[in-house]
């Protein structure tokens, strides 16, 4: 039996794809559009350009803290970065909960609740000797401040 026009039909249009490729090899099209000129590219900078010519320069800004600004520029006045600039100047008891206020050395106020987070730190407890705060295993105490321990009855709050 003879191969009909349908058994050669694949056979004849691979032949023709293949013709094309090679052609498309053979004779690759120029680009259209305004390639005839050449473009400037400027070179990349190299890495010794990039670095400070001393690296105690970089150690002193370190690349991840909120401080962190171009050199020359004004420093930022952010709050608080240690738990060390806190110091509690007393807390409060009512029917709500305890409520700690902790000042700062510019006098400035914060108040914290147990189960809050100062400075990426949960606030634990607060009770006569502090403010116990953890961070995963870690805990720290902000001590009440010198001369302010006061010992004062709850509150209760108004009918």
């Amino acid at each position: 039996m003879w191969p009909t026009a349908a058994d050669s039909l694949p056979i004849c249009l691979s032949a023709v794809f293949a013709a094309i490729l090679m052609f498309e090899l053979v004779y690759p099209e120029a680009p259209q559009g305004n390639a005839t000129r050449p473009v400037r590219m400027t070179p990349a900078p190299s890495l010794s350009a990039l670095a400070p010519p001393d690296v105690s320069v970089a150690l002193q800004r370190p690349l991840f803290t909120p401080t962190r600004s171009p050199p020359g520029a004004a420093p930022l006045s952010v709050g608080p970065q240690r738990l060390e600039d806190f110091r509690l100047a007393g807390s409060i008891r009512s029917e709500r909960g305890t409520l700690a206020v902790l000042t700062l050395a510019d006098g400035s106020t914060t108040t914290v609740r147990p189960g809050s987070t100062l400075l990426g730190w949960r606030v634990e407890s607060i009770g006569a000797e502090g403010v116990r705060l953890r961070s995963g295993d870690a805990t720290r105490l902000i001590p009440v401040s010198a001369g302010q321990a006061v010992s004062v009855a709850p509150i209760r709050a108004m009918p």
